[in-house]
């Protein structure tokens, strides 16, 4: 089970990094960039683009030195669940440009604002798929405001492994989200 782990989060590095080098990897634009409405994810599925409209990226603060901050990237048809690496912290002071270039790890279960909870996308065809791993990298952070009303946009690249009625598919695709934290 752990090496099957392992061998889906060494995937998904390799096609971020396959994605990040064919689309030129700068910026984080294109269609998922943008803030309000255009918070979303735009992932590949069968040669077709499928959007998934996201609410925040909902990071978990932790004054422990030694706890790390926890994340919840939700939306209605989405929760993407993970943990900084040790020592990155957003923190208080919202410092969102220690994630910019660092590879986020999903991770199948998390925290998020209701307690703990498990990581799925709804596709197109309207499936529930369990989310195995994934990665993120935000590649670009924009907005004044911070706060639940604020506009902070963190926009990258996504890799996700999920796994559905039909088996296991490889997604990878954009991600521009809304950047809140609590604690």
């Amino acid at each position: 089970m752990f090496d099957s782990l392992r061998r889906c989060v060494m995937w998904s590095c390799v096609c971020l990094a396959a994605l990040a080098t064919s689309c030129g990897g700068g910026g984080g634009g294109g269609a998922a960039s943008g803030d309000g409405g255009q918070w979303k994810l735009v992932l590949m599925r069968h040669g077709s683009s499928v959007v998934v409209p996201v609410d925040a990226m909902n990071v978990y603060l932790s004054e422990d030195e030694f706890s790390p901050e926890q994340f919840a990237i939700q939306g209605s048809n989405v929760a993407l669940l993970g943990a900084f690496p040790p020592g990155m912290k957003v923190g208080y002071g919202e410092n969102w440009n220690v994630l910019m270039g660092k590879t986020l790890i999903v991770a199948p279960e998390g925290m998020t604002a209701d307690g703990s909870g498990e990581s799925f996308i709804r596709l197109a065809d309207g499936e529930r798929a369990s989310v195995l791993s994934g990665t993120v990298m935000f590649e670009k952070v924009t907005g004044e405001n911070p706060g639940q009303d604020g506009d902070i946009t963190l926009s990258g690249r996504v890799v996700l492994v999920v796994r559905g009625s039909g088996g296991t598919e490889n997604l990878i695709g954009t991600i521009a989200v809304h950047g809140v934290t609590w604690g």
